[in-house]
């Protein structure tokens, strides 16, 4: 298989990955990340999917989740969150931080912590947490 002309998995000499691995190089040492819109933003996002249990209201489901969104948005290196219910009960939550450093001071909070350990005890039936780093990212509005 070919792509761009070469054979499949043989790097181009300069990519738009390789371009895009300079130009973080480049606002990392400058301290200009959020200063170059268009090229790349270095960012941690996790996707967060669950499915509550039948009795995590009753729990204290809804007061946990405000009051730990309002404390991940208060942490430095938050930039958003997003969440989604689908009509078979699955939620997705997006959460977006500006570097793993951000995140895992998020991830090792200790009220977040305990609000984990009551995710697990008293509020989600099952969940699954992906966390990425985003490597590319193009906006359109028309």
């Amino acid at each position: 298989m070919r792509l761009h002309g070469r054979p499949f998995g043989v790097p181009q000499p300069w990519s738009c990955t390789a371009f895009e691995r300079v130009h973080r190089a480049w606002c990392t040492a400058s301290r200009a990340m959020h200063e170059c819109p268009g090229i790349l933003v270095a960012m941690i996002v996790t996707v967060f999917r669950s499915r509550l249990r039948p009795d995590a209201v009753a729990n204290g489901y809804d007061e946990t989740s405000d009051y730990l969104e309002d404390k991940a948005r208060s942490m430095p290196g938050f930039v958003s969150i997003k969440t989604f219910v689908a009509a078979d009960g699955e939620r997705v939550s997006i959460v977006e931080f500006e570097s793993l450093e951000a995140h895992d001071a998020w991830r090792m909070d200790a009220e977040h912590r305990r609000g984990q350990e009551l995710g697990r005890s008293s509020f989600y039936a099952n969940y699954e947490i992906s966390v990425c780093e985003r490597i590319r990212h193009r906006h359109f509005e028309g």
